[in-house]
């Protein structure tokens, strides 16, 4: 019996171990064959383009206010809100051409396809036209990516920085919405693309240099904090030309020789283009003008106007006041969240590696090109946070631009961290693991457990926060606003429609777009029966709704509030004094203006009701319960 269960035991044993050894094989086969093969890259494109069509939320009334509300005025004639940034005819604070460049020209072509075809599809088009171009633009981010990883192979790994750029929630967020600071963002992209993308050859220098100071001059009349951003981007133009004419001269070059040699094409460049922008500026607020012939007026520059409104703490004051350290211990976090943490402490440490006072002088005098590109993208964002932070007033996407420079630094640490280095080299400096892994000189690795943890975190703060300011935050507001187009503006008449003005009153929520609802709709081709001769859309902010009574009189009003005002009754009837029936509701939608009571199913909803002195002539079986 003790033969048989020997026999018994080394046989389970023997099958334990085969299938252990067997399942270890299959692992090891599906890490190291199957997963590479997966297309993580362009899965995740997919994604950006299926979030694209996904997310209707609202993030901020610059969104709308500073863009495609101002176009849609000028191209269609609507009835919109013009911001005070371009309300001050005398001293407007924004440049008009990169207004008429992403939301003015999917305008004009919207215009020419409806006038041409003899069609209008609804304001929905208004709404994704110049999120579209900028989903296209925002392309630029990997293509610059792939292109810096060609010319500089052992600078960054260009699958893990590609991954951490596409689950950036900033990325398939912000950079698809038509904010100055998504402009702002890309053009600095392509100053990362100009300078770092390609090799530089002397035959290309004096182009290199006035590409450089156009790039310079619409940022700066985007948004003038782009100067900071790209301070130091300019003077690795100066250390990049001064290598290059060392190497070919007979002659040693001076600095002063090199600086001259560069500043001036950029210097030129700058120029010339900053007047186009401001003759385009000062045509279009009328400081100048042409009298019979002749000019008069005064040339506008927006950029020092809006430096001048904003040294101005009065003027802040109404936008905000911010301690001066939201910006480095809340806003870089709510952005990027661990990947600013581990740029910090990157950056730390390679601190810690030049710890003589000698080597660090000899490091900043004569750098490499791959150190010189990280302390290049490295103090474009301390630069910038440090100046942004001196500002009283600060919001998070006032660091957008530190994007790709982040996710270069330290986007391995989020996406693929502890593993091979995907350099196709191995330099001598280099160091060697016991597991066989090539670890770049300078690389901090962390461990298996430390690197899954990190991931996940990553993952998960992208996701929350995508879901969040991309369907969530006031995610009602746009979808109320195209359904008020569609039913109130451009609704048929009928014999129940006897109101000949109608109030749209929102309450609680942000600042509606009005250009999406269309009104009037003078360019709109076909024929169109308008039942109201006047609509007026009110926002009341956090007023009583009443306040939208006494406001103006009307037959008819529509009003359009969260559900967590309502609560518990969900009907302004006993607010108004008025007869109110629902019309529909959109959702989910969180209003901070608001805060959803215990019921998250029923007060995270945006509700829209139809509100008359007699009973309303909307009928709808319409209950917020079922």
């Amino acid at each position: 019996q003790s033969t048989w269960g020997d026999q018994v035991c080394r046989e389970t044993f023997l099958c334990r171990s085969l299938t252990s050894m067997s399942l270890c094989a299959l692992s090891s086969w599906w890490r190291s064959s199957l997963l590479p093969r997966i297309p993580l890259v362009p899965a995740a494109w997919c994604l950006r383009l299926l979030w694209f069509l996904l997310q209707t939320a609202y993030i901020h009334p610059d969104e709308f206010f500073q863009s495609p509300e101002v176009a849609a005025k000028d191209v269609f004639g609507f009835r919109t809100f013009i911001p005070w940034e371009f309300a001050q005819r005398d001293t407007p604070c924004r440049s008009i051409v990169p207004v008429a460049i992403f939301s003015g020209g999917p305008f004009l072509f919207l215009k020419w396809l409806q006038s041409t075809f003899d069609i209008f599809a609804g304001t929905a088009l208004l709404l994704y036209l110049p999120r579209l171009l900028l989903l296209l633009c925002s392309f630029l981010a990997d293509f610059t990516v792939t292109r810096i990883a060609r010319a500089h192979p052992f600078l960054l790994d260009q699958k893990a920085v590609l991954l951490a750029l596409n689950s950036c929630w900033p990325t398939f967020v912000f950079m698809q919405r038509p904010f100055s600071n998504t402009i702002e963002s890309l053009l600095l992209i392509t100053v990362c693309l100009l300078l770092f993308g390609y090799r530089a050859r002397v035959e290309y220098l004096l182009l290199r240099n006035i590409l450089f100071g156009v790039l310079l001059s619409c940022g700066v009349f985007t948004r003038f904090t782009f100067l900071f951003f790209a301070l130091p981007f300019g003077i690795y133009l100066l250390y990049d030309n001064g290598i290059l004419w060392q190497r070919l001269s007979s002659h040693a070059y001076s600095a002063v020789q090199t600086t001259w040699r560069t500043a001036v094409p950029v210097g030129l460049a700058m120029t010339l283009c900053s007047l186009l922008f401001i003759v385009i500026d000062s045509l279009y607020f009328g400081t100048l003008r042409f009298n019979h012939g002749e000019l008069s007026g005064f040339l506008t520059v927006t950029p020092i106007n809006s430096l001048r409104y904003n040294m101005d703490p009065q003027n802040l004051a109404i936008h905000g006041i911010h301690p001066r350290y939201t910006h480095a211990l809340l806003n870089m976090q709510l952005l990027f969240g661990p990947l600013a943490i581990i740029a910090l402490y990157r950056g730390l440490r390679n601190l810690q590696t030049h710890r003589n006072v000698q080597t660090v002088l000899s490091v900043l005098r004569w750098p490499s090109p791959v150190v010189a590109i990280k302390m290049c993208l490295s103090a474009s964002v301390f630069v910038a946070l440090c100046v942004l932070s001196s500002a009283p007033h600060q919001e998070p996407r006032f660091l957008l631009p530190c994007l790709l420079p982040l996710c270069c630094l330290a986007g391995d640490a989020v996406t693929s961290p502890g593993t091979p280095s995907s350099c196709p080299n191995v330099r001598t400096d280099d160091k060697k693991r016991d597991d066989g892994v090539v670890v770049p000189k300078g690389t901090v690795q962390l461990s298996r457990r430390t690197s899954r943890t990190v991931v996940s975190l990553w993952l998960l703060f992208n996701l929350a926060c995508g879901v969040f300011y991309g369907m969530l935050h006031q995610g009602g507001v746009v979808k109320a606003m195209l359904y008020l187009n569609e039913h109130v503006v451009r609704a048929p008449c009928s014999s129940t429609h006897s109101a000949k003005r109608v109030n749209i009153v929102f309450s609680h929520t942000y600042l509606p777009p009005r250009y999406l609802l269309g009104y009037p709709p003078n360019n709109a081709p076909g024929p169109f029966t308008m039942c109201y001769n006047n609509v007026t859309l009110l926002d009341i902010g956090s007023e009583p709704l009443t306040t939208g009574l006494v406001a103006e009189e009307a037959s008819e009003y529509i009003v359009v509030v969260p559900a967590s005002v309502l609560a518990p009754n969900y009907n302004p009837s006993h607010l108004l004094g008025l007869t109110c029936s629902p019309l529909t509701w959109f959702g989910p939608h969180f209003s901070g203006e608001d805060l959803p009571t215990a019921d998250l199913t029923a007060s995270l909803r945006l509700l829209l009701f139809s509100c008359h002195s007699v009973p309303s002539p909307f009928t709808s079986n319409w209950r917020l319960n079922t």
